[in-house]
This record gives structure tokens, sequence and C-alpha cells, in this order.
């Protein structure tokens, strides 16, 4: 039997982050920690980007399970930080997040509505500028 070796960013994601985190819609990492450079070190933070179909919903269970992933912003509760996600990019970033003993990471999450009207619209050319360079789908 040939055994095929999954990236360690889709590895951490289906063996880790799958469990501690709440549903994802679509999840993609980019970066250097992704798709090493060439002649440079390999990246050490691993950045992901997660579509949930219920900000609110979402930040209300990831507050639940992973306060520590938040900053100060979290004593406001899950509705403030869904309302300041949809600005200036529509997408709302936990950065510093330690995913195991040996990696790194930082996530933003956006709605799947925002994420298609950024990709089909152009509407904050954020998501849509991280998905014209090299990603990996996670989901």
């Amino acid at each position: 039997k040939v055994k095929i070796k999954m990236h360690p960013a889709r590895e951490l994601y289906h063996c880790k982050l799958k469990k501690l985190l709440p549903p994802i819609k679509f999840a993609f990492a980019y970066g250097s920690a992704v798709f090493q450079q060439q002649n440079r070190p390999k990246g050490k933070m691993l950045d992901l980007v997660f579509a949930v179909d219920d900000p609110v919903q979402w930040h209300t269970l990831n507050l639940r399970m992973n306060p520590a992933h938040y900053s100060g912003l979290r004593w406001l509760g899950p509705n403030p930080i869904a309302a300041i996600q949809r600005y200036p990019a529509a997408v709302y970033y936990n950065t510093l997040v330690k995913a195991d003993s040996q990696t790194m990471m930082k996530y933003g999450v956006v709605s799947v509505e925002d994420l298609c009207d950024d990709l089909v619209n152009w509407r904050w050319l954020y998501a849509s500028g991280r998905l014209h360079k090299p990603v990996r789908n996670k989901s």
C-alpha cells in the first residue's frame, strides 16, 4: 500500500484544529509556513482564513471554547466582535495562537456571504487578494 503523507498544515487542521474550533464551512492556509519560498527559511506563523455561516454564532462558540485566542475584545462579547469584523475588510483575526507545541498561527474569520462578495465583486480585495496567491484548501 502507498501511504500518502498529508501536508503539515492540512494534518494540523484535520487532526487538531477541527476538534478545537467551532464548525467551519471553508478554510484555506496561505503564506510562507505553507509554501516555503526559494532561498528563504520556512515561515514560523501558520496563516489561516475560516469562512463561517454565522459569525456571531461562531464567535459565541469560539469564545467559550478558546477565550485565550481573543484580545481584550473578548470582554465585549460575540456581537461586537462580529460587528468589528465587518470593518475594514470583513475579516476578524485572532493572532499569536498556539496551534500546538511547535506551531503558532493566526486565523481570520469571515462570513461565507462576505467571502463570496469579495471574490465576485472585489468589495474589499482582502480575502480575494489572499486567494490570488497560492493557497491550500483546508476543507
